[in-house]
């Protein structure tokens, strides 16, 4: 168990500043097919030949996930995370979000929250405010009142995996509708899946270009036989606006490229998120996969995966109901990606 968080910057010191890309209309590519997935971007056809969903119909792979949200003995997430968090239930979704607002500081100051997981959000700030008896005043709608504006905007679309084209589509519908909702200096969290297209990663690099700072995360509770991540977008730049979109571009369409010039050092760090959470995935396919072909589902390796379930468990509440711990877990972490992805660039260099 592994917790995944890459700054889009290599590092906050010596980071290069992106200016917003100019993208124009006649510039951007549609297509009648779907985007291709590229090697330059972390395309590895191994793991995209898995079948994640013919895997999944056999219930038994849940003991080989990190988290079954759909325990309910005594050592369930469900059942320590009701009494941990003192709510009358927990899952997924609570459990993500209630690790990305804490480790970036989202749940310790005022706001006005606009986000299509209300009921979400309403649990995890009601529950911070009664563990650090807080006096944080936080407004969360659906849809904004007149005349106000976001301080956070929070996007989450599926409880699957969906294709990068489909997430594209949703994002830039969401960002038609959120930037002129946003205040300056506000954050924004995306839904993302896997990032291997020209268009999803030239999206994302003018999406985090209205910002002052960007970071990709996969929460500990995401599953790691999902491609499942958030794009955390914070301090967004004043006088920001959303490119036009080309008039054909529709749902029967695909978007194929922005055409916009991307830095060697953003490619790298994509390539540097993909070369750790694909093999991640492809470990637990594997170690699932090979459970269930021995049929031997209440033996010895059955024990051993409930056995790790409930230290993750465990693990997990201890990391995060420390308060004071999540600005330095943040740090540690963010500290570890980057000289990774700094030490893939340097490898790069002596190939070029």
């Amino acid at each position: 168990m592994k917790l995944n968080i890459y700054r889009l910057y290599i590092s906050h010191k010596d980071s290069p500043k992106f200016d917003i890309p100019e993208v124009n209309v006649k510039n951007i590519s549609l297509s009648n097919d779907p985007s291709p997935k590229l090697i330059k971007y972390g395309f590895n056809k191994t793991t995209d030949n898995f079948n994640v969903i013919d895997l999944m119909k056999d219930d038994h792979y849940k003991i080989g996930l990190n988290f079954d949200f759909d325990r309910t003995d005594a050592e369930s997430i469900n059942v320590v995370g009701k009494k941990t968090f003192n709510i009358t239930g927990i899952d997924h979704n609570f459990c993500m979000f209630w690790e990305i607002l804490n480790l970036f500081g989202m749940l310790a100051i005022d706001q006005t929250i606009l986000t299509n997981i209300k009921n979400t959000m309403t649990n995890i700030t009601s529950v911070y405010n009664k563990m650090t008896k807080a006096k944080v005043n936080t407004k969360i709608y659906e849809t904004m009142p007149p005349k106000e504006k976001a301080s956070l905007i929070v996007n989450k679309y599926s409880d699957v995996d969906l294709e990068e084209d489909a997430v594209v589509h949703l994002i830039i519908n969401d960002l038609q509708r959120s930037i002129p909702l946003a205040a300056p200096g506000s954050s924004m969290i995306f839904q993302i899946f896997s990032c291997q297209t020209a268009i999803m990663t030239e999206l994302i690099f003018f999406m985090m270009s209205l910002f002052n700072e960007a970071y990709i995360i996969k929460p500990l509770t995401s599953s790691d036989l999902s491609n499942e991540k958030f794009l955390v977008l914070g301090d967004m730049k004043k006088k920001v606006s959303m490119f036009d979109i080309p008039k054909k571009y529709s749902s029967s369409t695909y978007m194929s490229s922005l055409n916009i010039d991307l830095p060697v050092e953003y490619v790298t760090i994509i390539q540097c998120i993909n070369s750790e959470l694909i093999p991640q995935k492809f470990l637990m396919y594997n170690n699932i996969q090979a459970y269930i072909r021995s049929k031997m589902y209440e033996g010895a390796q059955y024990q051993e995966l409930y056995r790790c379930q409930n230290k993750n468990i465990a693990s997990w509440i201890e990391m995060f109901t420390d308060f004071s711990k999540f600005e330095d877990l943040l740090k540690s972490t963010l500290d570890k990606s980057d000289k990774k992805c700094i030490l893939s660039r340097r490898i790069e260099n002596v190939f070029d």
